[in-house]
């Protein structure tokens, strides 16, 4: 069985931000912000720790699951980010 590497998060972002509608100025916003604050942690903690803000983030915003692009961005996040 291989073993996926760990994705930055901070490499990540760009990816969720193209999944998110440009009329989600909040979310988007929240986003790029986290993301401009953390550029300079330790690498071990953009592979982990800093996927659970992100959750926390995604999960303040996106709730209900009740558009495509929900669930498009749940999806590509729980299949890159961790899902605890």
């Amino acid at each position: 069985m291989e073993i996926d590497e760990p994705v930055d998060i901070l490499h990540f972002i760009p990816v969720l931000l193209e999944i998110i509608p440009e009329d989600q100025d909040s979310l988007r916003k929240a986003l790029i912000k986290y993301n401009d604050k953390k550029w300079n942690q330790a690498p071990e903690l953009r592979v982990g720790l800093l996927w659970v803000e992100v959750k926390n983030i995604l999960e303040n915003h996106v709730q209900p699951i009740d558009a495509d692009w929900k669930k498009k961005l749940v999806l590509s996040f729980n299949s890159k980010g961790r899902s605890s």
